[in-house]
């Protein structure tokens, strides 16, 4: 994604670029996590092109429902596996990345329910 940031063939009008197509400026958004709060999705419109954000928080919680994991950090890469292929068997034509930010109260509902 970053090289598109200077590429003068996606960006400049008179060589058929658009200029608004990829811009280097974030979309930052700020919100208050609380002790309510299950984990963070960091993924690429590669997946989000295909999936809805309630789609994508589904199948979360179907990889951890389904496929329990001994520790957090090992469920949390099953749940993105299971992200990536959800975006690849709808067929996404982009590039997929993810990253999710387990917080402690998925931590405790993992090991409390086994």
């Amino acid at each position: 994604m970053s090289r598109t940031i200077g590429d003068r063939e996606a960006k400049v009008v008179k060589y058929g670029g658009n200029p608004k197509v990829v811009i280097p400026d974030p979309d930052i958004v700020h919100i208050k996590t609380s002790s309510d709060h299950d984990f963070i999705i960091l993924a690429s419109d590669g997946i989000f092109d295909k999936i809805s954000s309630e789609e994508v928080v589904q199948c979360i919680w179907r990889c951890v429902e389904e496929q329990r994991q001994p520790d957090i950090h090992r469920q949390i890469g099953v749940c993105i596996e299971g992200l990536i292929k959800e975006s690849f068997i709808k067929k996404t034509f982009d590039n997929v990345s993810c990253v999710i930010i387990a917080f402690s109260n998925l931590k405790n509902y993992l090991f409390q329910n086994i």
